[in-house]
């Protein structure tokens, strides 16, 4: 795997921070095999399953500014 072209070498090891972007909708992938994810609001951290049932397949979640 080739480093990317602003990727600095130094002491043997490429250097590279990548250019923070924002995202417009995190696509969740829930089973009901695997860890359910964690919901963070001022109440503390619930299960995602408190709020939104994990039958189907992904979950998508996006940002709602002032809504």
């Amino acid at each position: 795997m080739k480093p990317p072209a602003d990727a600095v070498l130094r002491n043997g090891w490429f250097e590279y921070t990548p250019t923070p972007s924002l995202v417009s909708e995190l696509r969740l992938t829930r089973s009901e095999f695997t860890a359910d994810y964690d919901w963070c609001n001022a109440g503390g951290y619930q299960p995602m399953s408190n709020f939104i049932a994990a039958s189907a397949d992904t979950t998508r979640a996006r940002a709602c500014f002032g809504k």
